[in-house]
This record gives structure tokens, sequence and C-alpha cells, in this order.
């Protein structure tokens, strides 16, 4: 069924009809892609073209991701189309649930019709859409699923640097190595240079053939991932390519640049054995963390860690504030030890562990603390203390 359209004096040379949970659904996934700051870039925009099966592909880039999204229509007119991701988005998800008609205009405009709501919303000449791979190349994937790339991103996203100096701390390390019998771990690597996130992972059936391989993931591709995951497939499709790593599934493919650089040795930063070993209640040891922190200011973010005969006291002073003091009950003897950490720091690693309890581990004030779970050894978590 074709609806009514506004008048226009040149006929249409695209025209497509889709149904809005589909089309939003695609729109939703390069809202982190697409520039907002200035519509009148490139990057603004969503390429749209339709393809041989009565289905348009979106495309969408900002260089260091680029975006497949294959999706149903019913196609009037073939071609292609590219407007601002952003407008089309806030206009798509105010209509009602209704199938859209979408056709091109004159100066390349296009008219969007959804029962009686009408729009007409500006582009640009698709030609001048930014130059891309394109996603029917001939890539050898293995198989993960979501879940596993979800928990791994989670477990190690939020310590990547922002320093744009450093170029190579600016992602997140993605290492894959078979194993003996079929299987293969995956780990994940991060670092700011202050903590450092490392989480691994065995997978089974992956279908992996290939040799021991690494790259570095560009971190706007690691926050993207998330939302590309949603959608109902298990399991994602891993490949390298031409410098980009490579994320299929949902009908969506993901090309997300490497960073040509050499990651640290971050193995060097990893305690060999730690003189105490703690294991603390994972809740209470956030909750007693918040508490004395309250009294924190933004210049200060330290929190003093005092470990004696049974007992771990945390320690915060604020000369404008006050000071604050909160005691957990461990099993510990031995020599009495003080060392301070970013606060922030340690919330952040106790905010992406899932184990009840943790295993706390430090040698002195001068060394690097440990954080894992107890039960789970396949992640740790490395923080720099401060000077007190």
């Amino acid at each position: 069924m074709v609806m009514n359209r506004l008048k226009s004096p040149v006929e249409a040379v695209v025209e497509f009809i889709i149904e809005k949970q589909a089309f939003l659904r695609g729109l939703y996934k390069v809202q982190g892609i697409v520039d907002k700051k200035s519509a009148s870039t490139l990057l603004a925009n969503v390429l749209v073209s339709s393809m041989d099966d009565n289905s348009i592909q979106l495309v969408a880039t900002d260089y260091d991701v680029v975006l497949y999204g294959t999706y149903p229509v019913q196609i009037i007119e073939p071609g292609k189309i590219a407007i601002s991701g952003r407008s089309i988005f806030e206009v798509v998800k105010s209509l009602p649930n209704l199938p859209i008609q979408i056709r091109s205009l004159p100066s390349n405009w296009i008219e969007l019709s959804c029962g009686r709501a009408q729009f007409k919303l500006p582009g640009i000449p698709p030609v001048d859409f930014p130059s891309v791979m394109s996603d029917d190349a001939d890539i050898a994937t293995f198989q993960v699923k979501k879940s596993v790339i979800e928990s791994m991103i989670d477990k190690t996203a939020f310590s990547v640097s922002n320093d744009e100096t450093r170029l190579a701390l600016n992602g997140v390390l993605l290492k894959v190595q078979p194993n003996s019998d079929t299987s293969l771990t995956l780990s994940m690597v991060s670092t700011d240079g202050h903590r450092l996130s490392l989480t691994s992972s065995v997978v089974t059936d992956s279908g992996y053939s290939g040799q021991g391989s690494e790259a570095i993931i560009h971190k706007k591709g690691v926050f993207e991932l998330k939302r590309m995951f949603e959608g109902d497939d298990e399991h994602t499709n891993i490949g390298f390519y031409r410098r980009n790593i490579v994320f299929k599934n949902d009908n969506d493919t993901m090309f997300i640049r490497q960073i040509e650089e050499s990651f640290p040795d971050y193995e060097k930063a990893i305690p060999a054995q730690c003189q105490v070993s703690l294991v603390l209640g994972r809740q209470e040891f956030v909750d007693a963390i918040r508490r004395v922190a309250t009294l924190m200011s933004l210049k200060s973010n330290i929190v003093r860690v005092m470990i004696h005969d049974h007992q771990l006291s945390l320690l915060s002073n604020n000369p404008d504030a006050g000071e604050g003091v909160d005691v957990l009950d461990v099993d510990y003897q031995g020599p009495s030890l003080s060392v301070g950490f970013n606060y922030r720091y340690l919330l952040d690693v106790l905010g992406v562990l899932n184990d009840s309890n943790i295993r706390f581990e430090i040698t002195d004030h001068f060394s690097p603390g440990v954080i894992r779970g107890e039960a789970d050894d396949s992640s740790l978590f490395v923080i720099m203390p401060m000077r007190i």
C-alpha cells in the first residue's frame, strides 16, 4: 500500500516503505557513530542504499568505526540517499507504530510519511558520503557468544586511557590464542597507566583455524559494540581484515580500526606475588568505600587502606570537610600496612566483578594492589598506589 504524498514537481529517485521498529532499531545503532556536534559535516549522515533482495542497507562511519545494517523493506524505486542520522532518528522515534514511506526529492531532500504525519528533511548527495570498505569482503571469522564479549568489555573499557598522546592506550588489546585442543583463549587488556584490567575466556566450538593474533581495538568501537549486540543472535562472528577488527551479527557488520601502535608489555605491571592476600565481601567493601568517600573533594580521591590484626580500615581526610573512617573485619595477622589508592578506581573494579567475595592483594605502600574474584580467576585488576 502506497501512502499519500506531498506534491513534488519531480518524480522520486528513491522510494521505499519500512516498518517503524526495524528502521528505528537501525538508526539507534548508528547514533554513537554519527557526528552529533555539527549536522553539516559528512560524518553526521547515514547512507541508505536499496539492495536487490527487498532490503535497505544503512551505513555510518566516523573513520574509526564503520557500521553496516541490513533491514527488510518494500522497494518502490531503488537508489541511495544520505541524510542526517540524528535528525531522522528523532523524527522516526516520535512517529506512531505504522509503516514509514520514504522517497527522495530534488536537491537531496527526502520526504517521510507515516500515517498522517509528513516531514521533509535535508540530505547530502550520496556520492559525497565518505568512502568506506565493502562489507561483502571474504573475511575468515570465528564465533563467540555475545555475552562473553560483553562481559569482557565491561571489565576493560573503564580503564582505557583518554590521553590522545598515548595512542596505544586509547583502546583495548584483543588477543586470540589457539589452545592445544580445539578451543582458543580470548583475552582483553586495557590500561591508562594508573590501573590495568585483564580478563580472559576459553572459547570452544569457535571454528577458529588461524594462528595467534592480537590487535588494539579503538575505544570508540569498544563502546559501540554493546549497542550493536542488541539483537536476537546469540553469537557474534569476529575476524581480522585490512587493519580492522570485524564483528558480524544480527544482519549487522562493524569494522573497527586497529590502533597501529605497540601495546605496552602489560605483564610486567602485574605483581608476580603479593605479601598480603585478603578475602573481603565485595558489597561490604563497596559500601565502606562509599561511606568514607562522602567527604572527598574533587581535588582529592585518595582513600587510605590500613591493614592490621584482623581489621582493614578505610580513612579519608578533607581539610575543608573533615575526616572519616570505616572498619571491616578480615582474616589477617601480621605487620601493619598502610597504602593510598584512588577510591574511584577501587569502585570501578568492584563494580564489574560478580563474585560475592573478592581477593585483595597488597605488598607495600610502593607496590600496586591486585583485585580479583575469589572464585573466578579469569580476571584481575591492578591499581597503582598513591602517595599519602
